[in-house]
Formats: C-alpha cells, structure tokens, sequence
C-alpha cells in the first residue's frame, strides 16, 4: 500500500479535469475507478452527503437503463463495461454512507483492483474548494500524496462553461447563443453560479493548498501549458524521477493530438455518403462507428502514432538525460548521455552510440509515418 503514489486531482471549472482524469484512467501503470467525480472529501456534511449520494442514484439509474438497452442489442461489451461501471458506483455509495472516524473504507475502495499499478486517483475538481483541515487530512492520507490543482486562462475557463449550460438547458427553438449570454449575465452580474467564481479564485485556492499541503508534493499547473509539447517535464519532475513517471507525463501531454485528431477525423467522414446510405438503410449506430467510420479514420491515426512514438523516443531520452526519466543501472539512451558528457574529451565515442540509436529509431519512426502518409493518400495512388 505506502508503495503506491496517491493523487488527487482537482481545479477550476472547465479546466481539465476530465482530460487528466481520461488519461491517467486508460495509462497500464495508473489505477482509477470507473466513477470520475467521487466527492468523498468533500461530502462530511450531512447534507451535502445526502446529495451526493442522490446524485450516485441518479448515476445508477441512467447507467441500469443503458444496460439494459445493450442487453437488448447483444452489445456484451458495453454491458460488461456499464455493469463494472455499475458496482463501483454501488461500492462508492456504501463508502459514502459508511461510517467517516476514519479513510480506511475509502482507501481501500481506491486500491481495489489495482494490481501492479503504481498510481491510484482521486480527480474530483470540486476539491479545491476544501478548507486547510480537511486538505491537511489527505495529505496524512498515505506516505506519498500527491496534488494537481489545474487552471486555465480565465476567460476561456468561463466561456467554456457557459457553453456547456446553456447546452444542457436550452428549451427547443430558443438560440443556443442566447441562452449563453443569460447564464454569463446571471454570472457577472447576479452572482449566480457562485462555485464558478469560488473555483476561479485561484490565489484563494492556492493559498489554501499550500498552507496545508507540503511544496514538493502539490503541482500547479495551467492547461494550456500542460498539453504543449514540451509540457511533459514539470508533470514528469513533480511525479518523481522513474521510468514509470516518465511514461504518465508523456502519455498525459500526448493524448490531446490524438483526441483532436480522431474528432476532426470523424466530423469528416460522418457527412460522407457512405455513412449517410448506412444510417439510411437503418445500421444501428455501433456498427457505423465500427465499420464505416472507424476504417476511414485509423490510417491518420496510424500515421499520427509513428510520429508520436518518434517525438516519445526524444521525450523520454530527453528526461532521463535530466535526471527525470529511467534511474542507473537501468539503461536508458539519455542516462547514458548524461554519462558520457563527463567524458567527452578522453571518450567520446561513450556518446556517439547512444545518440546514434537516438538518431536512427527517430528518423525510422519518421520515415515509416511518411510512408504510411503516402500510401494512405489517395492523390499518390497511381
């Protein structure tokens, strides 16, 4: 159990929680529930526990209600998928409700089914709103805690929510834009949505986490620069120096190329005739997805995947080189860089290999992808 690294994930709203939480969710070396927001820290009130665990009904509701539609259409692994989504909904609401002296109920709800992961979560961005006791209690949680507060640019935060009001709570045939201007006047103006403002006061809120939880163990950090490409090394630096670490931060900055690829991939190809003719003739939904939409959209994929592997290889060679990434005696390309610069000038050639195979896997996974892109292109078929 103290082996595992604990981390709690919070931040402002519409600032990128559920990216972060997607992304350490499907990461082989993380460990988190199928339930994204879990609201135990911040659920000691009464009545706050009460809504929260009405809002986990209403959750299981909707989600025995999709089971049972996929059950009617043999979907069998989007029933095992809604039924495992199902029990840790169920086992969250007995954590919830259960008795709160002590966290044990609920660690060992995080660490159920973990395996070999080194990293379980908590990404619940409600979180930030917890005042210094109960923030000082997370922290004396399990020996290594960790906290990622995200924020992004205000203005864009604020937007981004409205849009996602107004989209949940415009009535038919009333303009979507103008639901939006009246839930950002009632905003500025009324001070309605008060956990909007609250979660974007964020000298507030990093004034509160760092009186309770130690520098090394809290990382702030905004989005925008999170998902740039050099994003990696703070996440990678504030996670520890391991190969492991490494990968999380890596595999964390690159999963935005591939979710706006994939979305603008699809935005395409559902417009095409083929897909239209297919709907037409009534193919349910699944199987346009899987068999007309999905086949057109894996070669960019395919071809953006060898260019990432490419810029992952300089990546991880790049943080071990820092110290960051895989620890002698383990071998890494960049640790053994990081060795040779010693002795550059009674051996050099202790840099030139490593920095060769650097050179060669790097320009092989380039010029795969431009094959790939080429035979992929319809313009160069003969």
């Amino acid at each position: 159990m103290t082996e595992r690294t604990l981390v709690f994930g919070m931040g402002a709203t519409k600032a990128g929680t559920t990216w972060l939480y997607q992304t350490l969710h499907h990461h082989p070396d993380c460990h988190l529930r199928s339930v994204k927001e879990l609201h135990y820290w911040n659920s000691f009130d009464a009545e706050e526990q009460a809504y929260k665990l009405g809002e986990l009904r209403d959750q299981m509701t909707a989600l025995r209600a999709q089971q049972a539609a996929a059950l009617v259409s043999g979907d069998g692994w989007k029933t095992a998928n809604l039924d495992r989504r199902l029990q840790d909904c169920q086992s969250l609401a007995t954590v919830l409700a259960g008795d709160r002296t002590g966290d044990g109920a609920y660690l060992n709800w995080l660490q159920d089914g973990a395996g070999a992961a080194r990293l379980i979560g908590d990404i619940t961005p409600a979180y930030a709103l917890l005042p210094e006791p109960i923030l000082a209690r997370m922290v004396a949680l399990v020996p290594d805690t960790r906290f990622i507060f995200l924020i992004r640019d205000p203005l864009a935060r604020l937007w981004s929510h409205v849009r996602m009001a107004a989209a949940r709570t415009a009535r038919e045939g009333r303009a979507l834009s103008h639901e939006a201007n009246n839930i950002l006047a009632r905003i500025l103006t009324k001070r309605r949505a008060p956990h909007v403002t609250a979660r974007g006061d964020y000298p507030a809120i990093v004034s509160r986490l760092t009186g309770a939880v130690p520098p090394d163990r809290l990382f702030v950090g905004y989005m925008e620069s999170l998902v740039a490409p050099d994003g990696q090394g703070p996440l990678a630096a504030f996670l520890g120096p391991s190969l492991t670490n490494a990968m999380i931060a890596i595999g964390v900055t690159a999963t935005p190329i591939f979710i706006r690829l994939t979305r603008g991939q699809v935005l395409v190809v559902k417009v095409e005739d083929y897909v239209e003719s297919a709907r037409a003739i009534g193919n349910p939904k699944w199987r346009i997805a899987l068999k007309h939409i999905l086949p057109n959209v894996m070669p960019q994929l395919l071809v953006q995947m060898t260019l990432t592997v490419a810029t992952a290889v300089i990546a991880e060679a790049s943080l071990s080189f820092l110290g960051l990434g895989q620890q002698p005696p383990a071998p890494s390309w960049g640790s053994m860089l990081n060795t040779a610069q010693r002795f550059l000038s009674n051996a050099p050639w202790m840099a030139v290999w490593p920095g060769l195979a650097i050179f060669l896997t790097v320009l092989s996974f380039n010029l795969l992808g431009d094959g790939l892109r080429d035979a992929f292109d319809p313009r160069e078929r003969g």
